[in-house]
């Protein structure tokens, strides 16, 4: 669904973990360069990337804020390491708006060793979960928009404001509570 609300051109950097096979099949990207994603470890590292991807765009096309759309999407276990409050005071201070979608899931890679275990159990719940919109809308000093969708139905609208807000110059997050339907399995 983000693929048809946002540009034909738009560059995703995507540090979504567990959900990046969801995250594929869904966009189901062919450009070369429209799909940027970690070589190898650093969890957090698609926030600060997304703002340096919108500068080389820019710097390609000549002009701020005329390069391609830039739209990172994040887990929510990866959100959290990208320093948020350095992440979106960057774009009020120096004008460089990107769309953050959160994949928020509150859950881990299904599979392995720790599959046995709860998410407490390993340290490493996200229940309750923080306000990731909230949190981006606090370190820009509310200059952001920051959306929350948590039903099938809100995703197209929500998604197309969120596209509008940054294509208008404004940084947009959207916290998207998601269900494990993410692990493979099709929302209806």
């Amino acid at each position: 669904m983000l693929r048809e609300v946002c540009q034909s051109d738009t560059i995703y950097a995507i540090e979504a973990v567990a959900d990046t096979g969801f995250v594929h099949d869904n966009l189901q990207l062919t450009a070369p360069g429209s799909w940027i994603n970690r070589g190898g470890g650093g969890l957090g590292w698609s926030g600060g990337g997304s703002l340096g991807i919108k500068l080389a765009a820019d710097a390609e096309a000549g002009r701020q804020d005329k390069g391609k759309f830039v739209a990172q999407t994040v887990g929510d276990g990866t959100y959290l390491p990208t320093v948020p409050g350095s992440v979106y005071w960057i774009p009020k201070r120096y004008k460089i708006p990107v769309l953050t979608m959160v994949l928020s899931n509150k859950d881990r890679v299904p599979n392995g060793l720790g599959s046995k275990a709860t998410n407490k159990e390993i340290n490493i719940s996200f229940d309750p979960a923080p306000d990731y919109a909230g949190s981006a809308l606090a370190a820009a000093a509310g200059d952001i928009e920051g959306l929350r969708v948590s039903q099938v139905n809100e995703l197209e609208g929500v998604s197309k404001q969120a596209v509008s807000k940054v294509q208008a110059g404004k940084s947009a997050v959207v916290d998207c509570t998601v269900v494990a339907d993410c692990q493979g399995r099709t929302k209806e």
